[in-house]
């Protein structure tokens, strides 16, 4: 899928079910990215990083919850997740759906003066 058309699966993408029905892809990533060195980076090459990136992220925060972080474990995280795309449930075009995290919470005090990217969620304590 194009990162500028990302509900939209790119003819050469690989569909399901397998030779023993079982449903994939598990996750689609965006293509057709801007990279350093070429302006029109795409397929799994340029979909693969995404999905790597990801899970390496989602890992780390398993392990800092001290909850298990086995590779299922980051599937599981990384397939309920995903931004669910196509027919209901895991399907054969998009899988659980487009690879995406969570936005984090930062906790801050209520007297505190801050200046927040604005893509991040503030939970405010006023304990």
């Amino acid at each position: 899928m194009s990162w500028s058309s990302p509900t939209t699966i790119k003819d050469y993408s690989s569909r399901g079910p397998t030779t023993d029905n079982e449903t994939k892809p598990d996750l689609v990533a965006p293509t057709d990215v801007t990279t350093y060195t070429d302006s029109n980076f795409e397929g799994t090459s340029a979909a693969q990083p995404h999905v790597a990136g990801a899970a390496a992220i989602v890992k780390q925060y398993l392990l800092s919850e001290d909850l298990p972080a086995s590779p299922e474990d980051i599937q599981d995280f990384l397939e309920t997740n995903a931004v669910h795309l196509g027919d209901t449930g895991k399907n054969n075009t998009f899988g659980s759906g487009r690879v995406s995290l969570p936005l984090p919470t930062v906790v801050i005090n209520v007297n505190t003066t801050f200046n927040i990217y604005p893509r991040v969620v503030i939970t405010v304590n006023t304990n």
